[in-house]
Order: C-alpha cells, then sequence, then structure tokens
C-alpha cells in the first residue's frame, strides 16, 4: 500500500508573511495552518496550539483518537503540507501504516478536496515530494 502524507497546492488564501528590513516578523502559512485546524476540528478531531517553527513551518498536533498525528505547513514555492505519526515513520521501514493514520489521512483529503480555497492539491510519498513528478 502506497500512504502520501505530503499534500502540495495553492490556496486563494493571502500570503500572509509578514518582514521588515529582510526579516520575517511571522512567517509564512499561519492562516493556512489555522484554516486546516478549523477543518479538522469540524471532521470531529481535537487539536493543539499552532507552534511557529520559523523557517520550516507552523506545527499543530491532531488527536485522532488511539493516534496523535502531527501537520506541519510550510511554503517552498507552494502550500506544503506533511501529516506524520509513528505508522508514517514504519512505512520508511516498510512496516504496515496504522489503520486510524489511513483513516484520518482519507478524511482531510476529502476535506481539502471540498474546500474551494484549495486548488491543485496533489498527494505524495516521503520519496516523491519535492522530486517534480505529477503526484496524486
Amino acid at each position: 500500500m502506497k500512504i502520501m502524507p505530503w499534500a502540495e497546492f495553492t490556496t486563494d488564501l493571502p500570503d500572509d508573511a509578514i518582514e521588515k528590513d529582510g526579516d520575517f516578523i511571522q512567517w509564512p502559512g499561519k492562516n493556512v495552518s489555522e484554516e486546516l485546524m478549523i477543518m479538522l476540528i469540524r471532521c470531529g478531531y481535537g487539536v493543539s496550539r499552532l507552534e511557529c517553527l520559523e523557517h520550516a513551518g507552523w506545527e499543530f498536533v491532531i488527536d485522532a483518537g488511539i493516534r496523535s498525528v502531527r501537520c506541519r505547513v510550510t511554503f517552498i514555492e507552494k502550500c506544503l503540507v506533511v501529516f506524520s505519526d509513528d505508522s508514517w515513520l514504519s512505512q520508511l521501514l516498510n512496516s504496515p501504516p496504522h489503520p486510524v493514520f489511513l483513516k484520518f489521512l482519507k478524511r482531510i483529503s476529502a476535506a481539502m478536496a471540498n474546500d474551494a480555497r484549495f486548488h491543485d492539491v496533489r498527494w505524495f510519498t516521503y520519496s516523491e515530494v519535492m522530486t517534480g513528478i505529477e503526484g496524486a
């Protein structure tokens, strides 16, 4: 089974980066992160506080029941989001992903597809992301 926890897309949400004298006061992607958090709450998940990781983007944790899923949002040409948990890491070791993680990815994929502010959402595996392939 091919698990694709990376999503790359464009969005109608405004660029929310704030710069002063060439330094970021607010890194881009906060508004995308907040909208994903709202989307996840509407899907019935709990979310943690949003944390700024500076150049690495924005991150929060999703309570998916018996699993926690970490979400990181960053901008590299387009918006790039990764959802990860222990099963995602185990994929690198060729272990099957946890069913809760699979269900979560299906739900967030459907929610993003149904949100008109997100366009050209493409999903990738760890080894495919940022390689130039088209994605799923």
